[in-house]
């Protein structure tokens, strides 16, 4: 009986809580005087995207065995030609007069389809071994690859995650001190990484940075994983980290400034990204936001 009497007074105390916490502090106060003795510095954010991705790592794989392939299979399409046009001969020949035995004529038959038979053995391991995208290539445009391949001008990677990733465009490499490259995906890989039991990818390097990964060499690798999002970029010098939580200051008058709390922010090499809280335009201290917030706890 007692509780059902206090029931509206708990719950009115317990609205007053949670109304409490979610207020946003109050604005930070400073002088523009102040502002300039203490160099707070402000700036407008800019729009931003960005894409989810996992971590993987690249493998420079060796091109020797897609080399060897190629040249077989180049050696077995001019002796399927060659006796191809020979068993036409025979045959046209013994059909005229029998000037040509007919078991000569046979032969030749029978020797142009085992050409023809090692030519589709050569294009099964073809895609066995790498896969469909070398195959869809096409004899011409994987001749080029492996050329490229032999000047230095590219290389092959295999490219592993261990948390799958579906990804049909392209991966940023880690080069270290040399920078980033940029590889571009051909299409799955036939066997599996025995240690991450992914099915991997294949993809290629171009240009003068293919110079720089020599076979057998293991890349950290970014994958994207999926659509990109928009919203804004937080420099890293204008994030405050107070009361366990990111914060950002929002100029919101020529004296005061809004501290705002940064919602799931990711961590990105040029600073942190949000999507909610802030937008476009808004100015930001990029500096002085410990300051700002010692003006904030004394005000309060």
């Amino acid at each position: 009986m007692n509780a059902r009497r206090h029931a509206p007074l708990l719950a009115a105390i317990a609205l007053g809580l949670c109304g409490a916490a979610a207020e946003a502090p109050p604005p930070a106060q400073m002088p523009a005087a102040t502002q300039h003795r203490l160099s707070v510095q402000t700036a407008p954010l800019t729009a931003a995207s960005h894409a989810p991705s996992v971590a993987g790592y690249a493998r420079v794989i060796d091109a020797g065995p897609l080399a060897l392939l190629d040249s077989d299979l180049s050696a077995a399409l001019a002796a399927a030609a060659a006796s191809q046009a020979e068993a036409a001969r025979a045959t046209a020949l013994n059909a005229t007069d029998q000037m040509v035995a007919a078991k000569v004529s046979e032969a030749a038959v029978a020797t142009a389809r085992a050409d023809q038979a090692k030519v589709r053995l050569l294009r099964t391991r073809l895609g066995l071994e790498w896969g469909p995208a070398l195959t869809a290539m096409g004899d011409g445009g994987r001749t080029r690859l492996i050329r490229d391949l032999a000047a230095g001008n590219a290389v092959l990677l295999r490219i592993d995650a261990a948390t799958p990733a579906a990804n049909s465009g392209g991966v940023t490499l880690d080069l270290g001190p040399n920078g980033t490259a940029r590889a571009r995906i051909l299409g799955p890989s036939r066997t599996a990484d025995p240690r991450l039991q992914s099915a991997g990818q294949l993809a290629i390097v171009t240009g003068p940075q293919a110079r720089l990964l020599g076979v057998g060499l293991a890349l950290p690798v970014q994958i994207p994983a999926g659509g990109g999002v928009t919203g804004v970029l937080v420099p890293d010098s204008a994030v405050l980290r107070a009361e366990g939580q990111s914060w950002v200051y929002v100029k919101t008058g020529a004296e005061a400034f809004e501290r705002r709390l940064l919602d799931q922010p990711v961590a990105t090499p040029e600073g942190l990204f949000v999507t909610s809280g802030l937008k476009a335009g808004d100015v930001v201290a990029t500096r002085g936001a410990s300051a700002l917030y010692a003006a904030e706890q004394a005000g309060g």
